[in-house]
């Protein structure tokens, strides 16, 4: 645990400090979706919209198990530094002898979801990006086990970036706490658990940045920060067009500091995202 708090602290550090000083103060890099799962500060101007879709996979549970959750959103700027969204959430579960997941084959609708984005400091004008998200989001069915539910899901998180090379390098940290709320067989349970996400990219060619991220969760049903679970990998981001973009991140479950196994309990081996996004 140590040495993961330490690599987090100086990504942190990198994130925070002084950037390399450019003639040049504007950027014309969208950061929100050039890092994998993490994702940046630009939430656009007023009036901007978007359409989105991603698909987040779980894979890599003892057994045969894959979920696969799809959100297909649009993005619109309210006001300057203000933005809302609204989706739907479809599901796909293919969950097979997997020890305490009830076997279990399903596509459909799962829920709905929506986002506010407020813009506390932008980048161009602050020491870093800084934005709040609030994102209520009603499910149907579990994310992972897929089972039938009533849940709640509401949450908080701050994101930050900076850049450290104009329109070449960029860090980004995410932060989010999620509480939610499930009822099932008519008694409600809550969980409340805390992510942290460090990440970086860099701009290869024009239209092509590769990063690579850190991310951090706690469950909280032993406790605060307990039943910890730690992914790496890398990310690729493409830009098709002025306002069409494309990203995959790809994360990989490594065993903590003190451990040598990985929990397939709480977390799966393997995470992703794919996503698409387009202006209009």
């Amino acid at each position: 645990m140590r040495t993961t708090l330490t690599a987090a602290l100086a990504l942190a550090a990198l994130i925070f400090g002084p950037a390399r000083a450019e003639e040049d103060k504007s950027s014309a890099v969208d950061t929100e979706h050039i890092f994998g799962f993490t994702e940046g500060t630009d939430i656009g101007d007023k009036g901007e919209r978007e359409f989105e879709v991603a698909t987040t996979g779980l894979v890599g549970k003892p057994g045969s198990f894959i979920a696969l959750g799809t959100e297909s959103t649009f993005r619109y700027g309210v006001e300057q530094g203000f933005r809302a969204s609204l989706g739907v959430v479809n599901d796909y579960h293919g969950v097979y002898n997997s020890p305490d997941l009830d076997d279990r084959k399903f596509f459909g609708l799962a829920g709905l979801t929506t986002e506010f984005r407020w813009t506390l400091l932008e980048r161009e004008k602050a020491p870093f990006g800084l934005v709040l998200s609030f994102a209520p989001e009603w499910r149907l069915r579990d994310a992972t086990a897929g089972a039938p539910s009533d849940i709640y899901n509401l949450p908080v998180g701050l994101l930050l970036d900076k850049a450290l090379v104009d329109k070449t390098v960029y860090v980004a940290a995410n932060f989010y706490y999620s509480p939610s709320f499930l009822h099932s067989a008519g008694a409600w349970s809550t969980q409340k658990p805390l992510e942290a996400s460090f990440a970086g990219a860099y701009r290869i060619l024009a239209a092509v940045f590769v990063g690579a991220e850190l991310r951090q969760y706690f469950q909280d049903a032993r406790g605060l920060l307990r039943e910890p679970g730690l992914f790496v990998g890398p990310s690729f981001y493409l830009r098709l067009s002025e306002a069409t973009n494309f990203k995959i991140g790809w994360s990989s479950q490594i065993p903590h500091e003190g451990s040598n196994h990985l929990d397939l309990v709480n977390y799966e081996r393997h995470q992703f995202i794919v996503q698409f996004a387009t202006g209009f």
